[in-house]
């Protein structure tokens, strides 16, 4: 309803006495000014300005370096500006936003999501640390569209967030085979991936990369951790925000709980299951930058054949609240074989030309029962580990 003009004059009045005073700086209980700098001064490290990076900057310089004089200078009044006058809102986003980062920055975004969660972790902990009582929640964020700009911005924003490596979707693959370097072999040779150890990680992991994005990883099954005769298999992982919440969700919907959940170093934390269809998968609460991004590209969808995939699909959605929306579920046939299993689908420029490569290996390649369905064609390796190929972008 159009609002009158005594309504207009109305609110004007209200706000006739409004300053822009920031909230936490207008309050009885405000701490009281420091003295101006009048005269000329020395200091061993000189910050100026007195929002968040700045007191950011001088608090840590004193913290790591406590014999240092540190002099932090502010024209005006500490948090004055934007980091005062904030809406009452902080973000882990160094990009404004992870569309806009993924769009302008696509091969440093993982580098850039993992310094936005850093900075959110240390600025919550110090909080925490100098009991600084500012009402700080962390919780989510709701996007509203009121105009045909917003409501693009916000369907580009649907489309960047729902991807392989999102939230509640698959998130990585552990290549779990007994022979590493054949394994390696095989899947550069048919899709060109780099198999290589992982220098910056303590435990020295063999990583996959295609197209320069880490994609998986490669655990030798020969190692004492394993039980003798475990078979060759891919393990994925779910991304989920509270792991024991949704591990107690999953055996409720009816899952089997093979591994609970536990600690996996400074990976984050770790559970595996069987869903009532008998496909395994595991759940992982970590963060972001340990993920698939959504520049990988090759990473196409994931897929459960199995004999009841309305089941399947009611189970994920009890568990996770929502059903994963990169993720197919249909009706298994002979060829998909007799235990249901998540498959990945690989996006390749040539289709063909990697099956004909596969079968120069000595393997087969299979079409499921449709050829048109999303996953194209079966490609095994020699220790029977399995992905879907189809036409896309490597």
């Amino acid at each position: 309803m159009p609002r009158t003009q005594q309504q207009r004059l109305d609110h004007r009045a209200r706000l006739s006495r409004a300053a822009p005073t920031a909230y936490w700086l207008d309050r009885p209980d405000g701490p009281p000014a420091e003295p101006r700098l009048t005269q000329d001064t020395s200091c061993d490290l000189a910050v100026v300005g007195g929002g968040y990076t700045g007191l950011w900057t001088a608090l840590l310089t004193k913290r790591r370096h406590p014999r240092l004089d540190v002099l932090l200078v502010e024209k005006k009044t500490c948090g004055h500006a934007a980091s005062g006058r904030n809406g009452g809102f902080c973000s882990p986003s160094l990009t404004h936003g992870l569309a806009n980062g993924a769009e302008r920055w696509p091969d440093d975004i993982g580098l850039l999501q993992r310094l936005g969660t850093q900075n959110f972790n240390a600025f919550q902990d110090d909080l925490a640390t100098h009991g600084i009582d500012c009402g700080f929640t962390r919780s989510g964020k709701i996007t509203v569209a009121a105009t045909p700009w917003q409501a693009d911005a916000a369907r580009s924003i649907q489309l960047t967030t729902s991807h392989l490596g999102a939230l509640n979707e698959f998130c990585w693959m552990d290549l779990k085979t007994h022979d590493v370097p054949g394994t390696a072999a095989f899947f550069s040779t048919v899709l060109g991936w780099r198999f290589a150890v992982d220098e910056d990680d303590w435990r020295r992991a063999t990583k996959i990369f295609a197209a320069g994005h880490q994609i998986g990883s490669v655990s030798d099954l020969s190692a004492p951790v394993y039980p003798p005769g475990t078979p060759a298999h891919i393990a994925y992982y779910l991304a989920v925000d509270d792991i024991d919440a949704r591990t107690e969700a999953a055996t409720a919907a009816g899952a089997q709980l093979v591994l609970a959940p536990f600690d996996a170093g400074d990976q984050g934390r770790i559970a595996t299951l069987i869903d009532p269809v008998g496909a395994v998968f595991s759940l992982w609460q970590t963060q972001p930058f340990n993920r698939w991004l959504p520049t990988a590209s090759a990473l196409q969808r994931m897929i459960l054949a199995c004999p009841s995939p309305e089941q399947a699909r009611r189970f994920y959605q009890a568990m996770l609240g929502t059903v994963p929306g990169c993720a197919d579920f249909v009706l298994a046939s002979g060829a998909e074989g007799c235990v249901p299993r998540w498959e990945l689908v690989v996006g390749v420029e040539d289709p063909n030309a990697a099956a004909t490569r596969a079968r120069g290996l000595g393997q087969e390649v299979s079409y499921g029962p449709d050829r048109t369905a999303p996953g194209g064609q079966r490609l095994s390796s020699p220790d029977g580990l399995t992905f879907r190929i189809r036409a896309g972008t490597a």
